[in-house]
């Protein structure tokens, strides 16, 4: 919603939590950039939900853990830093939680650190909004 609000606004001049001070046109377009990435991880994030992995002992269906989630999804890009796993980790849960209020996931136990969590089909209305 923040970054759709800063979209709205068109501003100026943008001022990063990290990175340079970004200017004019360069400023304009950035908060719609952060849009569509983040949407596109929230998508592929839902298409690696909606395949998961394997049990090893009885190769049925099984849900994901954040972490083993996040690790799939990052792929070789998951960091070797740990408090930048659990910042990746944080990314991951947080689009699940937009996928679980938009009715595309669902999540079964405690959900930062021992929820699974499993792909919902039918999304609700409205839910391409972050």
């Amino acid at each position: 919603a923040s970054l759709q609000r800063l979209d709205t606004a068109a501003p100026r001049r943008i001022y990063p939590g990290h990175g340079p001070m970004l200017d004019g046109d360069v400023a304009a377009q950035r908060p719609r950039e952060y849009i569509s990435h983040r949407l596109a991880r929230v998508e592929g994030i839902h298409r690696q939900l909606s395949d998961p992995p394997r049990s090893a002992d009885d190769k049925s269906s099984a849900a994901w853990s954040v972490r083993s989630l996040s690790q799939r999804v990052y792929g070789d890009k998951f960091p070797k830093d740990e408090l930048l796993q659990e910042a990746a980790c944080l990314n991951t849960l947080r689009a699940l939680e937009k996928l679980e209020r938009d009715g595309r996931a669902r999540c079964e136990g405690a959900r930062e650190h021992t929820g699974l969590w499993l792909a919902e089909e039918a999304p609700r209305p409205g839910s391409e909004a972050l």
